[in-house]
């Protein structure tokens, strides 16, 4: 999580504990509570596909053809299931549909869609003709990623029909457009007045809390701490529309103003309840009145003045992507001797003389690597191993290709070809440290400051760190570089360590200066063996979050046309 999730403590005071009652008060909303009001968000987006197709074979005799698309995604089952139809479009053989498919695009996962195009000789509604009795022109699979991640925004493909031989070239072309813009900031300007306490003038924070299904209530935003007034004057709350209210305007919120006390009491002094369109309507000086929560007995007491609300635009993960932004797909590999020598079958190196079984580093890397290859355009992915016994010497960072100068390896499946080659000729030996490999990734990831690039680094292992407090200083430094850490700690080993990288509730420290933002994803892999899929999901999850951190601490824009351009270079002649 971001820079967002410091805590914020006047005169000594500090705010976890509201989180955790929080927590308790919600329930199974709980996690989400503490999670929206520490910076998380969920970053799947619904975006818009829009279909053409190009020079479609002709299968009527008297006219043309009458050609529809029908859009189909694989499910965890492998099945494909139909997402919607288009409207059917007479006589042309290069339709352009006016109608669009939804889709909620999750970046963490691989969404496998497929686009059959069809020759309708039925009348009628076309969500109620029988597929089985049309001429089937063609079809066209592809990810989801792989429209998003062109930079301009469509993936032009070919039709392909097994049963019968293609004639000409006929092309589908696939166009996207984010539906909302969910990424936008809404700031909040409130302020109250005549709040009751039974002592001094209190202490208060404001809590806003959006509706869920079955009348719960999830916290989205917390003010900092008031002190001693009974009018108090918040400064600005900001939160994304889509942790606010997930784009409905009209979804009720609750404000409520708690009072706060070092030392840890705290109680509702009042709440309100608006949706952010009522709450914008009362912009200009409107008021709420504040009650106490149902189960209290006293009077009403004060007011909650709406000050401002402001919805400020900011671009959204995929604008970045859309622009020319990539992600590149890092690698190191532990070669120490306690995962076992790769000839035991033992071994978490074991390597099946069949080939039925990868490991489980070829697991996690397959996983992993076949989300991200869609956002980098050359998929040269640098790989390194550490731990291992070299002609020189042990090393704790040594290109798994042999080449130091350039350790890329050419896809997914080139990095589990040099990964095979060197289990079976660089030797294990120890300790486990990851400071090196850390240290190599920065390397990359300075080196590429400032350009449209952005880098993960996925480290496999299958031991306790020995090198904790150099590798919490190169964390920490790491944070101000492009670049995000996913850690899998395969095998039985105690992770506990481990977990204390993953700073989702308080930033890394070292040498008095702090993380920039949280950078770290840890996972075990036994939590997922045999699911590589989902552990990419459970790994990834974070990324766009820490991804946008980074370009808006550095007030990083998607890039403009122009720069788009001058990035790919001059187009190429043929």
């Amino acid at each position: 999580m971001g820079n967002s999730a410091s805590r914020v403590g006047d005169k000594g005071g500090r705010l976890g504990s509201l989180d955790d009652e929080l927590v308790q008060r919600d329930g199974r909303e709980g996690a989400n509570a503490v999670a929206a009001l520490t910076g998380a968000e969920d970053y799947s987006v619904w975006v818009e596909l829009r279909v053409s197709c190009r020079k479609l074979q002709n299968r009527d005799v008297t006219s043309l053809s009458d050609p529809m698309a029908v859009l189909f995604k694989r499910a965890q089952t492998g099945m494909w299931e139909e997402v919607g139809r288009t409207e059917v479009v007479a006589n042309n053989l290069n339709p352009v549909f006016i109608k669009s498919f939804s889709i909620l695009y999750q970046f963490e996962h691989i969404q496998r869609m497929k686009l059959c195009i069809y020759d309708v000789d039925s009348v009628g509604d076309p969500a109620r003709i029988a597929l089985r009795n049309q001429d089937f022109l063609g079809q066209a699979e592809f990810a989801l990623s792989e429209v998003v991640s062109n930079s301009q925004g469509k993936k032009e493909l070919s039709l392909v029909n097994t049963g019968r031989r293609m004639s000409g070239k006929s092309m589908v072309v696939v166009q996207y457009e984010e539906q909302s813009k969910l990424s936008d900031e809404v700031t909040l300007s409130i302020s109250a007045s005549g709040i009751l306490s039974k002592k001094k003038p209190p202490s208060t924070v404001l809590v806003v809390s959006k509706a869920q299904e079955g009348g719960a209530w999830q916290p989205v935003a917390r003010s900092e701490v008031q002190h001693n007034t009974d009018a108090p004057r918040w400064r600005h709350l900001k939160v994304s529309l889509r942790n606010l209210c997930n784009g409905d305007m009209e979804r009720p919120l609750k404000l409520e103003v708690f009072s706060f006390r070092s030392s840890g009491s705290r109680t509702v002094l009042g709440e309100a309840q608006a949706s952010l369109m009522e709450l914008q309507d009362l912009s200009d000086g409107g008021t709420l009145t504040l009650g106490r929560q149902k189960k209290k007995k006293s009077a009403l007491t004060g007011e909650l003045h709406v000050d401002g609300v402001f919805i400020t635009s900011r671009p959204s993960f995929l604008d970045y992507i859309a622009s020319g932004f990539e992600i590149s797909f890092l690698v190191a590999v532990d070669f120490t001797i306690s995962n076992g020598r790769p000839t035991n079958r033992a071994s978490l190196h074991y390597l099946d003389p069949m080939g039925r079984y990868p490991t489980p580093y070829e697991e996690a890397i397959q996983g992993v690597g076949e989300v991200l290859e869609f956002y980098d355009s050359d998929r040269l992915f640098p790989t390194w191993g550490f731990g291992g016994m070299l002609p020189t010497g042990v090393s704790h960072c040594f290109a798994l290709n042999g080449n130091d100068m350039w350790p890329e390896c050419a896809g997914v499946e080139g990095i589990r070809s040099y990964y095979r080659k060197a289990l079976m000729e660089v030797g294990l030996a120890a300790p486990t440290l990851f400071a090196p490999v850390i240290g190599a990734a920065m390397h990359c990831a300075k080196r590429d400051v400032g350009k449209a690039k952005y880098y993960c680094l996925l480290i496999l292992t299958d031991g306790i760190i020995k090198d904790m407090e150099d590798t919490v200083r190169a964390i920490v430094a790491a944070s101000s570089l492009p670049l995000s850490i996913l850690i899998v700690g395969i095998g039985t080993a105690d992770f506990s360590k481990m977990e204390a990288l993953d700073s989702d509730r308080r930033l890394l420290e070292a040498d008095g200066r702090k993380a920039q933002r949280d950078i770290v994803q840890f996972v075990e892999f036994n939590r997922f063996k045999g699911r590589g899929e989902a552990l990419a999901a459970e790994l990834l999850e974070e990324l766009p979050g820490q991804f946008l951190a980074y370009m808006r601490y550095h007030n990083m824009e998607p890039l403009t046309e122009l720069q788009r351009r001058d990035a790919e270079g001059p187009t190429p002649t043929v």
